[in-house]
């Protein structure tokens, strides 16, 4: 049975740790700025999910302007 991807993150930094790239004060500002309603770790799972799927969607987008049939 696969890890919660948010129990395996609890795991990796602690209950209590932070993320090094998605921090508590990067989370903080997104909650002042009325962005996410989310748990801190929640909110961590979310933004790797973007991430990834920002990775997923440039990695299979190209520029095929300069291909041609011959």
């Amino acid at each position: 049975m696969p890890i919660n991807p948010i129990h395996q993150l609890i795991s990796q930094y602690g209950e209590w740790g932070q993320h090094p790239v998605y921090t508590t004060d990067r989370w903080k500002s997104a909650i002042n700025k009325d962005l996410t309603r989310k748990a801190y770790w929640v909110w961590v799972e979310d933004q790797n999910q973007i991430e990834l799927d920002a990775a997923e969607d440039a990695m299979y987008s190209r520029d095929v302007s300069y291909e041609c049939d011959i």
